[in-house]
């Protein structure tokens, strides 16, 4: 609920560098939200995106720049309505070239609708 270095979080190994973090759930869903919870210098993400259990469906859900926000801790809360499969992988790509110190990411949340 708090802004920090917070030494449970997840952070790349340098501050000014391009990243990618990938996360793998045990429960297949049709994604409807991710909810990435950035704890230290957020607005580092600069892509989010999807993919199945073997990796053959995949989807970009989200694209910007890299930002300094103020606001800190932040939610950065995706929704998706355009993919149709099931999955299993979310991959975050971070540019953290132009900001200040590491971008820490506590947790993320896939929030969907699980398969029968």
């Amino acid at each position: 609920p708090e802004c920090g270095d917070i030494t449970t979080a997840w952070a790349s190994a340098y501050s000014y560098t391009e990243e990618t973090l990938t996360l793998r759930y045990a429960q297949a869903v049709v994604p409807t939200q991710i909810n990435i919870y950035e704890t230290y210098n957020p607005g580092s993400i600069v892509r989010v995106s999807v993919s199945d259990s073997s990796g053959a469906n995949s989807a970009v859900v989200y694209e910007a720049a890299p930002q300094i926000v103020e606001t800190c801790p932040r939610v950065l809360t995706v929704d998706i309505s355009a993919v149709a499969f099931p999955v299993q992988q979310v991959t975050i790509e971070l540019d953290q070239t132009d900001h200040s110190g590491w971008n820490e990411i506590d947790a993320v949340e896939l929030v969907g609708i699980a398969l029968p």
